[in-house]
């Protein structure tokens, strides 16, 4: 394979307390050769200060101009439009990096590459071990902590409904990043719209691995939500009394109208059958076996059944 440009991709805004960590989990990487682009979102503790002390000392890292104060998307949409690789990580600010992530990561894209070619957008992803602030194991797989199946949800219409990509834990490849941005402001993640994008016009790899410690400290951007939990009960009792709870619904159905909207010209017609099949199932009109019949029928199902439920006979998740 000749020599690739790799990229980590890391978005950071008052990560001071966790940065030092991760910044030190990427550099001891058993796989060396990679450039670190580090873009802050507007921190006023003391992240610039951590990261101006590593790019002094590691020439691997390198700061972006800044652009204010930015949301974690914003932050990850930019410094995708500021990358120069070949291959990009993505790398949030207070997880720890398992040593080999890299170089498991990038054999698996060397062999998606030989049987897909170089021109099929890619994207791989793996499990995660969730751990808490002080990197003690909460559950060693974040995919059955969630109730998330990371490969069976890799498909194009289980990706409409439910985000099983973990932007920390997953790997991009260049035809995919072009294919992909500008991440639009009804976009929930950066990650979710890649994953999107590449399960309508590439190929997801799944890793059953665990690459990262996935840290939950109370101030996490989105988090692991345990699968069976008391926020659930709550959801599902509202439910059942007719209370009005849309859940994430409506934002998840902005994003794939944007997504119709973006790429309606470059799609194949089985996944614009499975995208009208979507927004006929939003809709709370149709009858309960025409509802069952269009998700069987397109595959258009959540990990876990009390999530199909829901969005069956509720419409909501």
């Amino acid at each position: 394979m000749m020599k690739k440009k790799v990229e980590i991709l890391l978005a950071t805004y008052n990560g001071e307390k966790f940065l030092e960590e991760q910044l030190r989990s990427i550099a001891d990487q058993d796989f060396s050769d990679f450039k670190v682009l580090v873009s802050d979102g507007g921190s006023t503790d003391g992240t610039l200060e951590i990261l101006k002390r590593w790019t002094s000392k590691d020439n691997r890292f390198e700061i972006l101009p800044p652009k204010g104060r930015l949301k974690a998307k914003n932050n990850f949409s930019y410094l995708m439009e500021s990358s120069q690789g070949d291959y990009l990580f993505f790398a949030d600010q207070d997880d720890f990096w398992k040593k080999e992530k890299l170089s498991i990561f990038l054999k698996e894209m060397e062999r998606l590459e030989v049987i897909h070619g170089e021109k099929t957008p890619l994207l791989i992803h793996s499990d995660l071990e969730i751990v808490d602030e002080n990197l003690k194991r909460i559950s060693p797989s974040f995919w059955q902590f969630a109730c998330i199946h990371g490969k069976e949800g890799s498909i194009f219409s289980r990706l409409l409904l439910q985000n099983t990509v973990t932007g920390a834990a997953c790997l991009i490849n260049r035809t995919l990043l072009k294919l992909t941005g500008p991440i639009p402001e009804e976009a929930v993640m950066h990650d979710w719209w890649l994953a999107l994008t590449a399960g309508a016009f590439g190929t997801i790899g799944v890793i059953e691995k665990q690459t990262v410690l996935y840290r939950q400290h109370g101030k996490n951007e989105i988090g692991a939500k345990r699968y069976i939990s008391w926020r659930l009960i709550k959801f599902g009792l509202s439910l059942l009394l007719k209370k009005k709870n849309p859940g994430r619904g409506p934002i998840i159905l902005a994003q794939a109208k944007a997504f119709a909207k973006r790429f309606d010209q470059q799609l194949s017609l089985e996944k614009q059958k499975i995208l009208s099949a979507y927004f006929t199932l939003r809709q709370s009109s149709i009858p309960l076996s025409k509802r069952t019949a269009l998700v069987n029928e397109h595959q258009l199902y959540y990990s876990g059944f009390l999530r199909n439920v829901a969005f069956i006979c509720f419409h909501r998740q």
